[in-house]
């Protein structure tokens, strides 16, 4: 593996992280979802992060047994990948199996030895690479808290690019809305273009974002994740948002309403 084929450095630190295992084969595709995972602040660790001269199944366990989530890329090529397989075993004898996530990015024939993994939380991904499915299986307590997101109003970098680029803005703002009153497809994109501006601190939107895990619109139903984007939403003064808090985290229809058809769509 290339450097320059290196997406982000693997986490090192204190705070509960997940293990990536998965096969070098995968590389391009695997990268695509750790990439999105890592926008949305998950603190991961990928093969990327072992010290050079370091014995790799010395740093595999070390990296493996203090980490919070096992997340197994599965695909033919990792079945037949004798490190992922260790890694695998090795996962399974020394920690919970409801802290094993396996992702399918194939159909793939399951070994005997690894039948077990058949019973863990699973998402599988399409050509899209649509992650929904994927985060409502990891916990929450995996996302870096970073100052911006605990302190309230700030700038932050991720919001340049909408700033320097209006019409983006705009453009996505139309398309969640009119996804919202679409079919499946249109629903699940407005999710995901509302959860973009969520992450990079549009705080109507964050609130929008709650509403749409409450009434299930693009995605399953997470009042756990309602809540935290409520709270997020309030931090940076959104009125209804601080409305929501003081009244045990209940949204009124006619809010729901108003953020669904997008009245007054400002910051």
């Amino acid at each position: 593996m290339n450097i320059s084929d290196i997406p982000f450095r693997a986490y090192k630190g204190d705070e509960p992280y997940v293990f990536v295992s998965y096969a070098h084969k995968d590389s391009q595709r695997v990268f695509a979802v750790l990439n999105e995972l890592h926008k949305r602040k998950y603190r991961i660790w990928y093969d990327e992060g072992i010290d050079p001269g370091n014995e790799w199944r010395d740093d595999i366990a070390a990296f493996l047994c203090d980490s919070a989530c096992f997340l197994l890329f599965v695909s033919q090529n990792s079945l037949l990948s004798n490190n992922v397989k260790n890694e695998v075993l090795f996962a399974i004898d020394n920690r919970p199996l409801e802290s094993i996530v396996c992702v399918y990015l194939q159909e793939a024939e399951i070994p005997g030895s690894l039948q077990c993994i058949r019973a863990c939380k699973s998402a599988r991904l399409g050509a899209g690479e649509d992650i929904a499915a994927l985060t409502q299986l990891l916990d929450d307590k995996l996302i870096q808290k970073d100052e911006y997101r605990e302190s309230g109003p700030a700038f932050h970098p991720d919001d340049l690019q909408w700033i320097l680029n209006r019409m983006s803005l705009e453009d996505a703002l139309a398309r969640i809305h009119k996804g919202i009153g679409g079919g499946d497809a249109d629903r699940k994109e407005a999710f995901k273009l509302t959860e973009e501006l969520a992450y990079s601190g549009f705080a109507r939107q964050q609130m929008l974002l709650a509403i749409l895990y409450t009434e299930a619109i693009g995605t399953a139903k997470n009042e756990e994740r309602a809540k935290r984007w409520i709270k997020m939403a309030s931090i940076l003064q959104n009125q209804d948002a601080e409305d929501s808090v003081q009244n045990g985290y209940r949204i009124g229809g006619d809010v729901k309403r108003k953020y669904l058809y997008g009245e007054n769509d400002s910051r």
